[in-house]
């Protein structure tokens, strides 16, 4: 085995921690590699490597430290091994080099290269706990591993091994992790996301610990015959729960006009009917309607799609439109899902998915998290949004989710307009799909 093979393996793996090393050819080919402002060459001090490498240890635990030494300069101060084993200090990682000769640059064995002294032997006899004894390069990576291993045993977290490219790590690596109770993460970016996964779902866990999924009896059945409500019919079924809708009524494209001047100007036509799940795809939505004459000529035109429209008053002084959705996931039931409404919510993918149960407060913590939550707070100096009203209006949402637990498939609420604060929020547009009960 060759030391400079051995010191290169480590040298990538040496950048955030604190390296003494003692002079010699040691020294110079960890120098050769590429000096860093991290490493400590000590000169004239034959024998004190492990002494100074257990001092800042012991009053650094916030570091970590590598010792790279020499058999002849351990066997110079042998009482360190018993300091080290007394103090175990989890934060210091001593490697030994056995030159071979009692130079390291060459000369007549050593009694540790001839086999006459042990000094693994000696480390263990000392109460060193993790020893290992190596002889070739592999056996050196595996021994490396294995200090981390022990090292990570009793710590008050999880240990991870990163590797900064995914193909760095082989299985057989990987696997010696597993077994040590030891994360292997392959590559750097790969493994950041991970780890910031990780840290979300203990956030949630912590937060939420009462998680109680609402599955429906049977689960969902594949026999099945799924059926959309009109939005008229939505809504009415979510106002039953306390879901603030629009004032509107159906009318008959000849009465639409009559309809919208009884409600007054702005309002709001579409066209109505199961078969129109996505209206403004057809264009079956006319917006912002001020006066008699642009109703009826909106009527006409929806009438092609619909021989029933929709007369809602127009929600014109909205701050935020906030999707809120529910869908049922095979494994988890019922999920509700939050994010930006409207025209927003494809062009900006933002949205976060809750287990229930539902509180106000994480509602009210999911919300916060997304990028349409600033327009909520008043965003710019613009008004901020009631979002009591929308924490009250997602909470509806989800009792009228949970009562239909045995036949909901989906309902869409998009957008919510969240009026500013005081004012309220509306669910103007409302998608339900149900299964005919068992």
């Amino acid at each position: 085995m060759k030391r400079a093979e051995c010191i290169g393996m480590l040298y990538p793996e040496l950048d955030d921690k604190l390296v003494v090393t003692i002079m010699g050819a040691c020294a110079q080919e960890l120098y050769d590699l590429g000096h860093k402002e991290n490493f400590f060459y000590l000169q004239h001090a034959m024998g004190l490597a492990s002494s100074i490498g257990l001092g800042l240890a012991m009053h650094l635990p916030q570091e970590r430290i590598v010792v790279l030494d020499g058999d002849g300069s351990v066997l110079m101060n042998l009482g360190t091994l018993a300091t080290m084993a007394r103090y175990r200090p989890r934060n210091l990682v001593h490697i030994i080099f056995d030159n071979g000769s009692l130079l390291s640059t060459g000369g007549f064995d050593s009694h540790t290269s001839s086999g006459l002294t042990d000094l693994a032997a000696i480390a263990k006899g000392a109460g060193i706990e993790h020893v290992s004894a190596v002889d070739s390069v592999m056996g050196f990576g595996d021994a490396a591993i294995d200090a981390f291993i022990g090292a990570s045993h009793g710590a008050p977290a999880r240990a991870a091994l990163i590797a900064s490219l995914p193909e760095t790590i082989s299985a057989r690596v990987r696997q010696r992790c597993l077994d040590g109770g030891v994360i292997p993460l392959q590559g750097q970016r790969e493994a950041m996301e991970a780890l910031a996964l990780a840290g979300a779902v203990g956030v949630a866990w912590r937060s939420n610990p009462r998680v109680s999924l609402q599955i429906a009896p049977g689960g969902t059945r594949a026999e099945a015959v799924a059926y959309t409500l009109s939005e008229h019919e939505g809504k009415a079924a979510l106002k039953e729960f306390g879901v603030a809708i629009p004032r509107g009524d159906l009318a008959s494209p000849g009465s639409a006009a009559e309809r919208a001047a009884a409600l007054g100007f702005p309002v709001v036509l579409k066209a109505v009917g199961a078969h129109l799940e996505h209206k403004t795809e057809v264009g079956g939505v006319a917006l912002n309607i001020r006066n008699a004459a642009e109703a009826e000529a909106a009527a006409r035109r929806l009438s092609a799609l619909s021989d029933s429209l929709l007369v809602e008053q127009m929600t014109s002084d909205g701050v935020a439109e906030i999707l809120v959705g529910l869908i049922v996931d095979p494994q988890f039931g019922q999920v509700l899902v939050l994010g930006a409404g409207g025209v927003l919510t494809e062009l900006l993918s933002d949205s976060v998915t809750l287990l229930p149960p539902w509180t106000r407060e994480s509602v009210q913590a999911a919300l916060r998290g997304l990028k349409v939550g600033k327009l909520l707070e008043g965003h710019r100096g613009k008004r901020a949004g009631d979002v009591e009203a929308l924490v009250d209006t997602v909470l509806n949402v989800t009792r009228y989710a949970s009562a239909n637990l045995a036949t909901l498939i989906e309902l869409d609420v998009n957008p919510v307009i969240v009026r500013p604060k005081g004012c309220g929020a509306v669910a103007v547009d409302v998608m339900i799909r149900l299964t005919n009960p068992a």
